[in-house]
């Protein structure tokens, strides 16, 4: 990623932290059909960053969902025999706090934990707490992580690390209800905080398939256009990704020489962050005698005319970028 791209992100992601200050400015949205959206206030317990290197921004700390709505939602969905997947896509920082929360719903219902090297996964059944522990892991970085239920077996309990089922309990029962707020990087019950990084988190009323886990890691990679299960899915109750608008454009390349009548060239166009996937995006020529741009996907071909000087200009939710500026001699640089 360019210098350019890097300060102007981080420029934005700085406004977007000051902006905490009014409420209404920043809210993350709830893409399922609970629309459970939640505004970002400046005494949240979390902030918003970016990883140059994964390009991606996040948000770090912990929040409940404590509306009314929200506890209906949740206090339906983690009770008794209902199966769900809890889903994240995160980064553990390093830690290594056993009681690093990645999810939580009260001590006595369910919770989900990690570490840099394990996940912990565990319900109360009314009488006691069954546990799914993957040890060993080597969770550096960003990793897709998820903790299922089902009632099959007897109650069974799965975790998954970037589409393998890594962990599984049987005979486990059922899940004890009660009327804590489902917490991400908390538990109301026994305040046990998380110190993870999220750039994602799904909540869905069934256990998904390794395959399906395949598809939303790869959605959250920018592998695929698509996950592989939508937000409209019916059985999706909470969809967050904590991507930072405005998005900002990223060529692959600064600069290209292209002869005249010479071959087309191409470069890949994204924007960064890459999991802000909502960015509207086009790229277009300032001189298109002297060339002309068409676009496939995430690649613009350049195809050259006449000489001259041009730039080629990317615009997008965060503005306008140009991958070049100059040309001369013989050849044009764009």
């Amino acid at each position: 990623m360019s210098e350019e791209v890097v300060l102007l992100l981080e420029q934005k992601i700085t406004e977007a932290q000051d902006m905490a200050e009014h409420p209404a400015h920043i809210v993350w949205k709830d893409w399922s059909s609970n629309q459970l959206d939640v505004s970002m206030t400046g005494d949240s317990n979390y902030t918003l960053g970016y990883d140059e290197t994964e390009n991606v921004s996040y948000m770090r700390g912990y929040f409940d969902l404590d509306s009314e709505k929200a506890k209906t939602v949740f206090d339906k969905q983690f009770q008794g025999s209902q199966a769900f997947t809890m889903e994240a896509y995160a980064n553990m920082n390093n830690s290594y706090d056993e009681m690093n929360m990645i999810f939580g719903k009260g001590d006595q219902t369910m919770g989900f934990r990690g570490t840099a090297s394990s996940l912990y996964f565990f319900i109360h059944n009314g009488t006691e707490w069954k546990t799914c522990e993957s040890t060993g892991l080597y969770l550096d970085g960003w990793h897709h992580v998820a903790a299922m239920y089902s009632p099959d077996d007897g109650g069974t309990l799965m975790i998954a690390v970037d589409g393998r089922i890594e962990g599984k309990t049987t005979g486990v029962g059922t899940v004890s209800g009660s009327s804590y707020p489902f917490g991400i990087g908390h538990d109301a019950q026994t305040d046990r905080r998380g110190d993870n990084s999220y750039a994602s988190v799904r909540v869905y009323n069934r256990v998904l398939t390794e395959e399906e886990l395949r598809g939303q890691r790869e959605y959250d990679l920018g592998v695929s256009a698509k996950p592989a299960v939508l937000p409209s899915d019916e059985s999706a109750k909470l969809w967050y990704e904590f991507a930072c608008k405005p998005a900002l454009v990223h060529f692959s390349k600064q600069k290209m020489t292209l002869q005249k009548e010479g071959p087309s060239k191409t470069v890949k166009v994204s924007v960064a962050p890459r999991n802000y996937h909502g960015a509207s995006l086009s790229v277009a020529s300032q001189d298109e005698s002297i060339v002309s741009v068409r676009m496939n996907g995430s690649e613009c071909e350049l195809n050259p005319g006449a000489l001259g000087e041009t730039a080629i200009k990317a615009e997008t939710d965060g503005g306008l970028y140009s991958l070049c500026r100059k040309a001369g001699g013989g050849a044009g640089q764009y």
